[in-house]
């Protein structure tokens, strides 16, 4: 049995699923305001694969 067969099998059970509210848990910590560094790291990645593909192709 490969590991999705079993997961598959596993999730057949399962007619409905907790919501977060159910499970009366809490985050440890926030999580960080980081959509702007995520967004500067992506633009700066974007960036730099166009200026590869303009050189690969010689533009």
């Amino acid at each position: 049995m490969e590991k999705s067969e079993a997961i598959i099998d596993l999730m057949a059970g399962y007619d409905a699923y907790s919501s977060a509210d159910e499970l009366n848990t809490t985050a440890a910590a926030e999580a960080p305001a980081s959509t702007p560094a995520c967004a500067a790291a992506t633009m700066s990645w974007l960036g730099s694969q166009l200026t590869v593909k303009t050189y690969k192709d010689g533009c």
